[in-house]
């Protein structure tokens, strides 16, 4: 069985590389602290008895409705749509972004756009 050689130095460069745009965003990378609002099993337990919204009208009509934070898992990008899994204390929950609809937001700025 062949084993692959893992290129540590590039993937410290592309962290690096990462952490680095979020700092020219304003975003902090490696934030200290957050205003977490709900646990994630509180809201998936919130969620089991509501009536769900058509995926389409999620997508042209977003609504902020929690405020949770957690470590991403996994994350991957299709097209204009990305899916994480974050996970806390508590729970794992899986998320879908739509490009068009996703905004950074930085003490009163806006940053419209996500890039990879």
């Amino acid at each position: 069985m062949e084993e692959k050689a893992i290129d540590h130095q590039g993937e410290r460069e592309v962290r690096i590389a990462k952490a680095q745009k979020m700092k020219e965003m304003g975003v902090h990378p490696y934030a200290q602290s957050f205003d977490k609002k709900n646990l994630i099993s509180d809201i998936i337990k919130d969620y089991e008895d509501k009536t769900h919204r058509d995926i389409n009208d999620i997508i042209l009509n977003p609504e902020i409705q929690t405020q949770t934070a957690g470590r991403m898992m996994l994350y991957r990008s299709h097209g204009k749509l990305a899916f994480a899994k974050l996970l806390d204390s508590t729970e794992e929950i899986q998320l879908m972004f739509h490009r068009d609809n996703c905004k950074i937001i930085v003490g009163e700025k806006v940053i419209e756009t996500i890039e990879q």
